[in-house]
């Protein structure tokens, strides 16, 4: 399943507020993550939601990260954003709730059955159920025709 535009805009903000807090890492990670987004906008069909944040997350404690560098603070918002915004990370800690106030939940979906984590077999049972409907209810408009009221 291609990224979502919710990951896809926060990612972008991920970008701009790292780009406004470097560290050491920055040579090294600016234009790789650049690279990750130019790649997302050319093929999003390439990444998912899950992936993205797996590569980024594994990144930092790959690289030993400090909780304190620039990128792991962007990263930390990145993650708490997401979690309240889209879809719950199932997070182990605890963090101050405080912090993230300003962050507000992403209004429901316009068809809120279908989400960016509904799988395909999900995805086809409600299309063969509004199939469905849309069969019962011509039947019941060609019944009307055959005997009107």
């Amino acid at each position: 399943m291609p990224i979502s535009p919710g990951v896809n805009e926060l990612f972008e903000q991920f970008i701009k507020s790292y780009r406004n807090l470097e560290d050491e890492f920055y040579p090294h990670l600016y234009p790789k993550l650049c690279a990750i987004h130019k790649e997302i906008k050319q093929h999003p069909e390439h990444y998912s939601d899950e992936a993205l944040i797996a590569r980024l997350a594994s990144s930092a404690i790959a690289l030993k990260l400090p909780p304190e560098s620039g990128f792991s603070r962007c990263l930390r918002n990145f993650l708490i954003a997401y979690e309240k915004k889209i879809n719950s990370l199932h997070i182990l800690a605890e963090y101050n709730d405080d912090d993230y106030a300003n962050i507000e939940p992403d209004t429901p979906a316009e068809n809120p059955q279908v989400t960016a984590s509904t799988s395909a077999f999900f995805k086809e049972l409600q299309e063969a159920i509004r199939q469905r409907a849309l069969r019962s209810e011509q039947k019941e408009k060609e019944v009307i025709s055959i005997y009107p009221k």
